[in-house]
């Protein structure tokens, strides 16, 4: 299968890079594309087996993996696997996370999903956005889209008139958010944005406030993506839902290395993305 990875960090980038190296026996053969959304990182990640270029950075990680899709062309055969830079700087990914992954790449079918998803079922109440129901999302650090879930997207994967027509911006959270986003999932947005359940959640002010709109878009184009492909009849594979003891176990090395301070890798300064909902939403009685 192909690969495109959307680099902003040195760092980053080369810990991405070596993660899709540890990959690769498991994902065959097919082309490999970086697209360095900041130009400075092309003297610094030389890598074998790579292609490299400069993306625009239009619209983060969405223009990349676009500008990489574009750059694969229409006519390209096989699924795509579409991952973040900071796929395993921000995560701990764990031998059971990457063979459950493996697992479900090597059983997927041309039409579904392969991505680990969050707030699968709707627990977290009504979740809408453009008036698509969005049972869970896959989350875009890594995910990877069959062949003809790419022909059913019409090989796009994000739409600017939809994002925008989803985040107002300015100062105000009580309208930060528009109505193209059901209630439930603007208070999860804003209690993820700004009351601390992103590692750089802070209060809106008129001084961030744009800093956080283009954040709010990015995360809208990846709910819109997943609510689409759900639409369109594709099949959602998440390897932990699959895999339950993968997930198990994922979680309790995890918390062993934390309590035991056994690492020093990046994904330590990053709060387990699993435990954030107990930690900063309470379950609703009678919601979804």
């Amino acid at each position: 299968m192909d690969v495109i990875l959307a680099a902003y960090t040195l760092d980053k980038a080369r810990t991405a890079l070596a993660f899709c190296d540890r990959l690769r026996p498991g994902l065959g053969a097919g082309r490999r594309i970086a697209v360095l959304n900041d130009p400075r990182l092309r003297p610094g990640v030389a890598h074998a087996g790579w292609e490299f270029f400069d993306g625009t950075n239009s619209f983060g990680e969405f223009s990349a993996w676009q500008e990489g899709l574009d750059r694969l062309g229409p006519d390209r055969k096989g699924g795509v696997l579409f991952l973040n830079d900071t796929v395993v700087a921000h995560r701990r990914f764990s031998a059971f996370r990457r063979w459950s992954l493996l697992r479900e790449l090597g059983r997927a079918n041309p039409r579904s999903v392969v991505g680990f998803v969050d707030h699968a079922d709707n627990d977290i109440g009504d979740l809408r956005i453009c008036g698509m129901v969005l049972p869970g999302w896959v989350s875009s650090y890594l995910f990877w889209l069959g062949d003809e879930t790419l022909q059913r997207l019409d090989h796009r994967l994000w739409d600017r008139a939809a994002v925008d027509a989803c985040v107002r911006g300015g100062a105000d959270q009580a309208t930060f958010f528009s109505e193209q986003l059901s209630p439930d999932l603007r208070e999860h947005l804003c209690e993820w944005l700004f009351r601390g359940g992103w590692y750089q959640s802070e209060p809106l002010t008129a001084a961030n406030a744009d800093r956080f709109a283009r954040k709010a878009r990015v995360i809208c184009a990846e709910l819109i993506l997943s609510a689409r492909c759900w639409a369109l009849g594709c099949t959602r594979q998440d390897p932990f839902e699959r895999h339950p003891l993968a997930r198990a176990l994922d979680r309790r090395t995890e918390r062993l290395i934390r309590t035991a301070r056994l690492s020093s890798a990046l994904w330590m300064q990053h709060p387990q993305h699993w435990e954030r909902r107990t930690r900063h939403e309470a379950p609703r009685v009678g919601a979804g």
